[in-house]
């Protein structure tokens, strides 16, 4: 498996959407085998490759 260190901002709106956020200011904070995102209002989004 290949691991990418390009966020995947389509992952991150689809969870925001279904979980009623605003991806609009998201912040990178790491991005490797796990994507974790800062929002607005000290809201911290793990975004985990497919299979883990």
């Amino acid at each position: 498996m290949t691991i990418s260190a390009v966020p995947d901002r389509a992952a991150l709106d689809e969870a925001c959407a279904l979980a009623g956020f605003d991806p609009a200011c998201a912040e990178p904070v790491r991005i490797a085998e796990n994507e974790i995102w800062r929002l607005p209002g000290e809201v911290i989004v793990r975004i985990a490759r497919g299979g883990q």
